[in-house]
């Protein structure tokens, strides 16, 4: 009789010691749950935030700037004239990030506009259209690259007044992307083109 109740002493005795261990297992994965939840509850709440901040960069507002015809034919881009160094500031703080030049040095605007872009925190990139004779495949090649590296938004390109801008659009909309003439023209409009637009066509064999 007492050998069987010491039995039964260890046999409880280690079923006892078997729950608790399975108790602690069980609470040590519900506490590395918990600990796993939070990290990914830190993880969403930092994608989310960053993707706030991105499209905050990429929505730039445009009006408060005073930039000759300047105008937002995509969200986050933004085409016009040659801005001074107020607008300068005023891009920036809207959330630009490039800068895309269309206009040659002999069309200088009376300060170093690179420098000043630098200057910033906004990257300045320079693409000088003096004529129609600069509106060359190589040249929508390389207008392409920028914005491709651009990504989604914050740009803000300029030549005298967006119509050099908007010749090479169009380009870009024929000769890269290969709408048809009139879609690729309307495009050229959107972003400012007008009296480039005869050698846009003859150049996207309309002529």
């Amino acid at each position: 009789m007492d050998v069987y109740c010491r039995h039964r002493t260890v046999a409880l005795s280690r079923i006892g010691i078997a729950r608790q261990i399975g108790f602690q297992e069980a609470s040590m994965i519900i506490r590395r749950m918990n600990v796993y939840l939070a990290i990914l509850m830190a993880l969403l709440a930092f994608i989310a935030q960053a993707s706030e901040e991105d499209v905050a960069v990429r929505d730039v507002k445009i009006s408060e700037q005073d930039i000759n015809n300047l105008r937002q034919p995509k969200r986050g881009f933004l085409v016009g004239g040659q801005p001074d160094t107020k607008d300068l500031d005023a891009l920036a703080k809207a959330g630009v990030r490039y800068v895309i030049n269309m206009r040659p040095q002999a069309e200088h605007p009376g300060f170093d506009e690179a420098a000043e872009v630098a200057k910033r925190g906004m990257s300045y990139y320079a693409l000088p259209i003096a004529s129609a004779d600069d509106l060359t495949l190589t040249k929508v090649r390389t207008l392409d690259a920028m914005l491709r590296n651009a990504g989604e938004g914050g740009v803000f390109l300029h030549c005298a007044s967006g119509n050099r801008v908007g010749a090479m659009m169009a380009l870009r909309a024929g000769l890269i992307h290969g709408k048809d003439t009139e879609d690729a023209i309307a495009t050229g409009k959107a972003w400012g083109m007008t009296r480039l637009e005869p050698a846009v066509r003859r150049l996207l064999g309309d002529l």
